[in-house]
């Protein structure tokens, strides 16, 4: 679809593939204990974002929304290796340093990493030293798994999609597309086609902390 200057490929994941929603965010959270919702806008492409922000903060990508009650840090860092490669789950704690190795060798093979074994392990072949490698921070691929949906302004947007029913997400006029930004590295955003009235009612059938004060589409 062609959108002012902006060539935004249009995304839809497939109902059979459809990624697992995660908890609220934490920015959410804490935005719902507030009085005063966020106020978003529809961007002159049709995509919602926040109406004020900065990338200011201590994070490895910074990302701030102003809100009248207090700025929201919707921040991230750099994934350690242990999230890369879910070594931090329980199920994976709760096993023998030999069957993390095996696991962990098998996890790093299906993610296209095995040149990292080219020269055997690469950590100390001791449950110490796998730790020790495990907690580094992976600054090659933060953008990769955090930035395409979590990271910019439109990242506020997605709450509206992930309430959404399927049979909403095929009426509604809203979804999630790849305008294929920043960086050339994939940004995931919410798109809408209703109007403001329209989404701002959904918002409040929804119960969510959003307020659309401004359409921007010509």
């Amino acid at each position: 679809m062609q959108h002012g200057h902006v060539l935004i490929l249009s995304f839809r994941w497939p109902k059979t593939a459809m990624p697992k929603k995660s908890p609220e965010p934490p920015w959410l959270q804490d935005l719902r204990k507030r009085k005063e919702p966020l106020s978003l806008v529809i961007d002159e492409n049709g995509c919602v974002e926040a109406l004020r922000y900065s990338f200011d903060g201590p994070h490895d990508y910074n990302l701030t929304v102003w809100h009248p009650e207090g700025d929201l840090d919707l921040g991230i860092d750099n994934p350690t290796l242990r999230e890369w490669y879910d070594a931090d789950i329980e199920s994976f704690q709760g096993l023998s340093y030999e069957a993390k190795k095996a696991r962990l060798l098998e996890t790093i093979t299906d993610c296209g990493d095995e040149h990292l074994l080219e020269e055997g392990l690469p950590w100390d072949d001791t449950e110490e030293g796998m730790n020790s490698w495990l907690d580094q921070n992976d600054h090659e691929r933060g953008n990769d798994r955090y930035f395409w949906r979590y990271h910019h302004p439109y990242c506020v947007g997605h709450p509206i999609h992930d309430v959404l029913s399927p049979e909403e997400q095929d009426t509604s006029g809203i979804w999630e597309i790849d305008i294929g930004t920043p960086d050339s590295d994939g940004c995931l955003v919410t798109y809408v086609e209703c109007t403001m009235a329209a989404l701002n009612d959904l918002i409040r059938r929804k119960k969510l902390p959003f307020a659309v004060v401004e359409d921007r589409r010509g």
